[in-house]
């Protein structure tokens, strides 16, 4: 599976937005800090697979999605 950073982190970017969501609401709901968030959105970091997952449930989109494998959001 390839992984590309760039296409997860501007997805990630615009569902953030959608949904009007921050960096800190974001962090809160996957249980991590703003400050990895903001590395994901900046591609200085790779989350692992079930941060990922979880990142997607939040938004209700797929994990292929996220990861730019498919352009369909839905689950």
């Amino acid at each position: 599976m390839d992984f590309n950073l760039e296409k997860f982190s501007y997805r990630l970017i615009v569902l953030m937005e959608e949904f009007n969501m921050t960096q800190i609401q974001l962090a809160g709901k996957i249980g991590t800090s703003n400050v990895t968030i903001s590395r994901y959105l900046s591609g200085e970091r790779v989350p692992r697979l079930e941060v990922i997952t979880r990142i997607a449930n939040v938004f209700h989109v797929s994990v292929d999605y996220l990861l730019g494998q498919t352009d369909i959001k839905e689950t």
